[in-house]
């Protein structure tokens, strides 16, 4: 692709003013008393790409606030928060936010394309002004965008230059669609091996126990104590139950004393269960502590301690439950208040769980542990090259507008 910075020195520097002409058409409420407008937002505008990717109709006689107007092929720039690099080239008559200008581009000094594809540019942040005061969002003014200078070759060479942009961002659009869908079918993987474990006939004929038969203690919850900055005691947070195994670094100093400590430690192999939470679907989540905690680390009252007895194992217990008959079963019994959804001890007791011999249980996590590691090597990379490809737009631009290879 050919760059524009190699232009530097030999083509003449302008000031975006020079080429940008400002479109200040506003509706006010009560200028019109129906019809309808297409309204873009700074929401409806892809960062990097200039592609639109939605809009709303809005009833102009109903309007409680301005709104700004832009027409077909002009120039939308959001200046609100510009390193997002919201740049679209309308393509109809409407409404835009009130965080958004309207440009027309000088026909004899400018190619609409080229000026966009710059304004969507590091380029062009670097050489602006962005105003960022305190408790506001950083913004740039118009008088600030038609400051920034910008080397401007012969129409002919800013059209071409502009395609090529355009050619690289529609292959580049391409191939994101692609590597959301390998995605999408990589993290379908785990839940799909988990069904053809739990959700086969064959399970429909393992020993059907309920929860409180395979612990060795009573289920019970931790402790529930303020915060204490200055404590050497720490305690676990909501947080901690991502994974397989408790994350140990989401966890704050409580104000406990020795004797409210002992009995709330957690304990190595114990598995901990999400008692409330707001969202229903991590409602009775959980997590394994590491076999080897290097502090000791209190539990609190947000969560039950599991101690699975030897007639299971813990890997397959992992994996039940994960699985989709599980949660529908931990689902049903949660109950809402205030907007939390909580599970008690007695609904968690009386669970029923159907499981194998430990033998086969065993066997049966060692090949999902398998599938599903491997899943999740696959998920890993689909999102490493998802991200790399989701970069690449303004890659693009900074490789056209600065010269870099």
């Amino acid at each position: 692709m050919s760059n524009v910075a190699t232009g530097e020195g030999r083509w003449p520097t302008r000031r975006l003013g020079d080429v940008l002409l400002r479109h200040n058409e506003i509706i006010h409420p009560g200028d019109r008393e129906n019809g309808e407008a297409t309204l873009v937002g700074l929401e409806h505008i892809e960062p990097n790409t200039g592609r639109r990717i939605g809009s709303l109709t809005i009833d102009l006689g109903k309007l409680t606030g301005r709104k700004p107007t832009f027409r077909r092929d002009q120039i939308v720039y959001g200046y609100l928060r510009p390193y997002l690099n919201k740049v679209w080239i309308a393509e109809f008559d409407g409404c835009s936010s009130v965080d958004q200008f309207a440009f027309d581009v000088r026909p004899d000094l400018a190619d609409t394309n080229f000026i966009a594809a710059f304004m969507r540019s590091e380029t062009f942040l670097r050489r602006s002004r962005v105003v960022t005061t305190t408790g506001q969002l950083p913004r740039i003014s118009v008088d600030e965008v038609a400051a920034v200078p910008i080397e401007l070759p012969p129409i002919a060479d800013q059209r071409r230059i502009a395609a090529e942009l355009q050619t690289s961002l529609v292959a580049a659009d391409a191939a994101r669609h692609a590597a959301k869908e390998r995605l999408a079918a990589a993290e379908a993987l785990p839940a799909a091996y988990l069904r053809e474990v739990f959700e086969r006939s064959e399970a429909g004929r393992w020993d059907e126990l309920t929860l409180s038969a395979l612990v060795r203690r009573p289920i019970r919850t931790g402790l529930s104590k303020p915060g204490g900055p200055t404590s050497n005691k720490r305690c676990l947070t909501l947080s901690a139950v991502r994974e397989r195994t408790l994350l140990l670094e989401a966890s704050k100093p409580v104000d406990v004393s020795d004797a409210d400590a002992e009995g709330n430690w957690l304990e190595p192999g114990c598995f901990y269960v999400v008692r409330g939470n707001g969202n229903r679907d991590l409602v009775g989540r959980g997590a394994f502590a590491p076999d080897v905690l290097p502090d000791r680390m209190l539990f609190p009252d947000l969560l039950f301690r599991l101690d699975l007895n030897e007639a299971v194992d813990p890997k397959f217990f992992w994996y039940l439950w994960c699985s989709a008959p599980v949660r529908r079963e931990i689902e049903s019994r949660a109950r809402t208040a205030a907007g939390i959804y909580k599970i008690n001890t007695s609904n968690l007791n009386s669970l029923p769980l159907r499981l194998p011999a430990i033998g086969e249980q065993r066997l049966l996590a060692h090949d999902l542990s398998f599938r599903v590691e491997a899943a999740d090597s696959l998920i890993a990379r689909c999102r490493a090259e998802l991200a790399a490809i989701t970069a690449f737009p303004a890659a693009v631009l900074r490789t056209a507008f600065n010269g870099e290879s």
